[in-house]
């Protein structure tokens, strides 16, 4: 009991006697003067931020006056800026008991419930203290304030239900911005950081509130999910089994146990399934797992990528790099992923994607596969794949007989001779001439076909046309006579001005000695009939199948 009290139950009762106190009335009036100075010291403090000593003397008010209202209320305003909004509602509750009509009592407890969360307590605080204080604009704003996060809490039911879990966060943000400490949303909070992917800071959040948050079955539960879907399944599974113990009747807990459970059994069942080459089977099991929990990025990632190496069996790269690229768009950590995707990019022959991808790979785990081996196959296939395809130039398959190469040899070749083709499409001619000679140069020789299949760099079109390489500077004319055994297929020589007359193709090898009788045929062959201007001597004799 205070002094103020003691001594009016002294002067009205009288002590334990019945002696009435005969203090006289300058006691009280003087007790009243120092609360007031108490007071006076308090709002000084209070304006300087010094909350601690502001308590400190309105606590000495009201040691001396507790009947004050505004003693309470100040006291209240202070614990409010300290952001202990329970002591604040306390002191509000008190002021209101002494002064039902104090304003200023209604908007700090209805400021302090809204940050608890309570909305509608805090709601109704709002009103009651617009209704005493109608002109006061920032009390205006503040009472909309807690309108606006009522509103905002029905947008977040709707974005979690339709998993819009980007605008659930931006709204959970602005709602624990008037509502900061809301153990409820900063529970949930935990859990749909994670579910939007932002594992870490949801990890983060719920590490600073471990220790007063541990006995709560809504926390446990939110941190079981970030665990989860940061890789820790075993952690997880500890948290959740925890909120059941804490509440066994907590839903969120044990429908999260068990789909987890679910998605192990899965993915264990399409692994087993790989392993005996049922591959529609795995394939099956993947997407029953993925369906069951398609926020648990993490753990999707894995199940993508294990469905991507499935389709590969069954020859679907196209639905394994679908998969494959949604599986790093989860998780662009996930090194395996990264190695099915280069192979995929291999199968398709597309070495220089696969070869980021392996060097990506590499870069995120050095020990996940041979890199060294990825990596010299895919460089050694970009290197292919920039030289000239010499099967394409000469229109054949890669199995091409040779047989099949000299028919196509021969066509090409007389196709774009120089002096086959008109003055304007000369150049053209002579560029796809030397290509073809090229290309038959090196397929037709067995040797130089498997150094060019094994991707041998020796075999370039320059090296081999320009004196250093394989052909040892082979004229692509040269090449041309010694297939016609040294005569001219269209019916004269070789000479400067251009073939003889201009035999029939359908009869390229019907006379190599000279052309076919007619006014328009060519004459003698090589080498009689003009020859090469100067004489071109050709002293070797190239057999057809080298």
């Amino acid at each position: 009991m205070c002094i103020r009290d003691r001594w009016y139950q002294r002067r009205v009762h009288g002590d334990s006697l019945g002696r009435i106190d005969n203090f006289p009335n300058v006691r009280f009036s003087m007790m009243i003067d120092e609360a007031e100075e108490y007071k006076t010291k308090g709002n000084a403090e209070f304006k300087k931020k010094n909350y601690i000593e502001a308590i400190k003397n309105y606590n000495e008010a009201i040691e001396r006056n507790p009947q004050e209202a505004s003693y309470f209320a100040n006291r209240a305003a202070c614990y409010l800026s300290m952001e202990k909004y329970r002591q604040c509602i306390a002191d509000c509750d008190r002021t209101l008991q002494i002064n039902p009509n104090f304003a200023k009592a209604y908007r700090r407890r209805g400021k302090s419930r809204l940050a608890l969360g309570l909305i509608d307590e805090a709601n109704s605080d709002y009103q009651r203290a617009k209704e005493l204080e109608p002109n006061d604009e920032a009390l205006q704003r503040e009472a909309a304030d807690c309108i606006r996060v009522k509103e905002w809490l029905a947008e977040l039911e709707d974005d979690v239900d339709k998993k819009r879990y980007s605008q659930a966060n931006f709204i959970l943000s602005k709602i624990m911005e008037f509502a900061p400490e809301w153990k409820e949303q900063r529970y949930r909070q935990i859990e749909l950081l994670a579910r939007h992917g932002q594992v870490e800071r949801a990890l983060e959040i719920s590490k600073n509130l471990f220790a007063e948050a541990s006995s709560s079955p809504d926390f446990l539960y939110a941190r079981g999910i970030a665990l989860l879907y940061n890789g820790s399944a075993e952690q997880a599974k500890r948290m959740f089994q925890e909120a059941l113990r804490v509440d066994p009747d907590h839903k969120k807990s044990m429908n999260a146990f068990k789909t987890m459970k679910k998605v192990e059994d899965l993915k264990e069942k399409g692994n087993n399934a790989f392993k005996n080459n049922e591959y529609d089977q795995a394939i099956e099991f993947y997407s029953q797992a993925i369906d069951l929990d398609k926020d648990n990025k993490n753990v999707v990632a894995i199940l993508l990528a294990n469905r991507a190496a499935a389709y590969v069996k069954k020859d679907q790269d196209n639905e394994a790099m679908k998969d494959l690229k949604q599986s790093i768009e989860l998780n662009d950590n996930y090194a395996k992923a990264f190695i099915r995707k280069g192979e995929v990019h291999m199968r398709r022959n597309e070495p220089e994607d696969a070869l980021r991808d392996f060097e990506r790979a590499r870069g995120i785990d050095p020990h996940a596969a041979d890199f060294g081996r990825l990596i010299k196959e895919a460089k050694q296939a970009v290197k292919m794949a920039k030289r000239k395809d010499y099967y394409k130039i000469l229109g054949v398959e890669k199995s091409a007989s040779l047989d099949e190469v000299k028919r196509a040899y021969k066509k090409l070749a007389l196709k774009h001779h120089p002096d086959k083709n008109p003055p304007e499409m000369r150049e053209e001619a002579e560029k796809k001439f030397k290509e073809v000679a090229e290309a038959y140069a090196v397929l037709s020789d067995d040797q130089k076909r498997r150094r060019y299949d094994s991707g041998m760099d020796d075999l370039d079109g320059p090296d081999l046309f320009g004196g250093g390489g394989m052909g040892g500077g082979i004229d692509p004319s040269f090449i041309f006579s010694q297939f016609f055994g040294g005569a001219s297929p269209f019916g004269g020589g070789f000479g400067h001005g251009g073939f003889g007359g201009g035999g029939d193709d359908e009869d390229l090898f019907g006379s190599m000695g000279g052309g076919r009788s007619g006014s328009n045929r060519g004459g003698g062959g090589f080498p009689f009939g003009g020859g090469f201007p100067g004489g071109m001597p050709f002293h070797v004799k190239f057999s057809h199948g080298k």
